[in-house]
């Protein structure tokens, strides 16, 4: 199999390290509003969502009534825990500059975060084009249509797109699109379902390896898969 004509990142906990952040902003509305979520429920439920969603899941959990703007709260939360210590993700830098393909981000997040979050971490030099957000086409991961409108706006097929995920959802959304995926997975789950088309990264660092190699050992993978895909987050 050819090598990947594009690469697709997403953003928060593949590019930036700010999925913690999210999440304990998460925790921190579901403390105010007395829903009894863990850390680890948060990690399962929230990684990879939209904001609004992980709120309507929390309204299910409260005990106590929602703030008027449970969404406003929970981003200037995470804006106040990112604010001034936000990092890129060890070793992604070196990744971006051994891959020579576009690459391109997709996300679920608003599209000024995106900027901002590469901008804080001096990212933004290495995606010069237009960046996917979920809520200018609105499409969320994990419906496959965001990948699917990435891959159709840069004139590639799926099949030739490779995708760095580190949530379920993000997977899922990608491997459902018919693309090749690295799950960045530095804290691997024994239940962690085997997927065809997707692979595990341990690191970044190994990343910018494969990458940096001419052979592209990295982008032989198995083809894509038709029977469904399990959605765990």
């Amino acid at each position: 199999m050819a090598g990947p004509k594009v690469v697709l990142f997403d953003l928060d906990g593949v590019l930036v390290d700010s999925q913690g952040a999210e999440n304990d902003a998460l925790l921190y509305l579901a403390d105010l509003v007395g829903a009894p979520i863990t850390a680890a429920d948060a990690e399962l439920m929230f990684t990879g969502r939209r904001i609004a969603e992980s709120v309507d899941y929390l309204t299910e959990y409260a005990t106590r009534p929602m703030p008027a703007d449970p969404v406003g709260v929970v981003r200037a939360r995470c804006a106040e825990l990112v604010a001034g210590r936000m990092q890129a993700v060890p070793g992604v830098e070196s990744a971006l500059r051994a891959i020579t393909v576009p690459k391109y981000v997709v996300s679920n997040s608003p599209l000024e975060m995106i900027g901002d979050r590469l901008r804080m971490t001096g990212l933004d030099g290495y995606f010069p084009e237009a960046h996917f957000s979920a809520y200018e086409i609105g499409v969320w991961k994990p419906d496959p249509g965001l990948y699917r409108v990435a891959a159709e706006s840069v004139a590639v097929e799926p099949a030739d797109a490779l995708v760095i995920e580190d949530s379920m959802v993000g997977v899922v959304a990608a491997a459902t699109a018919g693309m090749r995926v690295l799950w960045y997975r530095p804290r691997p789950d024994p239940a962690d379902p085997d997927i065809p088309g997707v692979r595990r990264l341990p690191d970044m660092f190994g990343l910018a390896t494969a990458a940096a190699t001419e052979s592209g050992d990295l982008w032989h993978f198995a083809p894509q898969a038709e029977k469904p895909i399990p959605d765990r987050a």
